[in-house]
């Protein structure tokens, strides 16, 4: 759905685009996991957000471009990218607190502060709000195994791979 949102959003003037197919674009580039397509979908999402302050899956977008700056070394400050991260989650949540991208990435967050029982805690919330979440299923099982509790991780790991066989974190889940 986000690649064909964005394939849409492609085909019409820059001037036209609206929140939604910003976010889209976002989507499109935060996946490929490059500095340049991460600062690419910081501009989207930062599109998307002048177009519709309010717009939780925005912040939610900047959130997770934040938590890779901060877990692949993107820029020179994990910790202040840690914060970004923590900061647009946060806002995600105050527009949306039953949006389950919204808390994924305040789990994300959490997880990459190293405060792993916040991060199960909103993680845990993302798939109750979404048993069909891959990438939660997924994060969650990494993040209950880095706090000793690794009896359901491969249990998490095959939902995940079973919900979402082509997941752009599909690496992750292997």
């Amino acid at each position: 759905m986000p690649r064909h949102q964005a394939s849409q959003a492609r085909r019409q003037e820059i001037d036209s685009l609206d929140a939604w197919s910003f976010f889209h674009l976002g989507l499109n580039h935060i996946y490929r996991f490059t500095e340049h397509d991460n600062a690419l979908s910081a501009q989207y999402f930062k599109e998307a957000l002048a177009r519709a302050p309010n717009f939780a899956r925005a912040h939610a977008g900047l959130s997770f471009v934040a938590f890779q700056r901060a877990f692949t070394g993107f820029g020179s400050d994990r910790a202040a990218a840690a914060q970004d991260a923590l900061r647009a989650a946060e806002m995600a949540m105050a527009q949306s607190p039953d949006d389950p991208f919204s808390n994924f990435v305040l789990g994300r967050s959490y997880w990459v502060l190293q405060d792993l029982d916040s991060a199960t805690h909103y993680l845990e919330q993302a798939v109750a709000l979404n048993p069909n979440y891959a990438q939660g299923h997924y994060s969650l099982g990494l993040v209950q195994a880095l706090n000793g509790a690794t009896s359901h991780i491969d249990e998490r790991a095959d939902q995940a791979k079973r919900l979402s066989p082509l997941d752009p974190l599909l690496y992750g889940i292997y």
